[in-house]
């Protein structure tokens, strides 16, 4: 019995190891706090990311801070909700997507921009 349990232990120890390794690590390019929080929509929790965002501009809400960083912060070139979902953070990418606002653009498909049109016979 003993046998098995240390066989066990070390399966275990073995599949931890291997699972940490594959894990990926996000590390600001610089010291600025937007640099900061494109690392924290990748790597921390809702409520890590929440307090980040109240960190951000105190004056503000953290609601607030969330709605204007959801909208207009981009990490390498992405909207920080999909930087989080890329990195594999979906709580994060879920909340920032909540704030984010959506643009409907809306075309009359039945207007001519340029020429003319005949009704009837001519």
């Amino acid at each position: 019995m003993g046998i098995l349990k240390t066989s066990l232990t070390i399966a275990v120890l073995s599949l931890g190891v291997v699972t940490s390794a594959s894990a990926a690590t996000y590390v600001s390019a610089d010291d600025t706090k937007e640099s900061q929080l494109c690392v924290a929509a990748a790597t921390e929790s809702k409520i890590g990311m929440y307090i980040e965002a109240r960190d951000y501009k105190p004056s503000n809400a953290g609601i607030k801070n969330l709605r204007f960083l959801a909208n207009n912060l981009y990490c390498n070139g992405v909207n920080v909700a999909d930087f989080a979902k890329s990195a594999g953070n979906d709580t994060v990418s879920v909340q920032l997507n909540r704030f984010r606002n959506t643009n409907v653009q809306i075309r009359d498909l039945a207007k001519m921009s340029h020429g003319t049109v005949y009704l009837g016979s001519k």
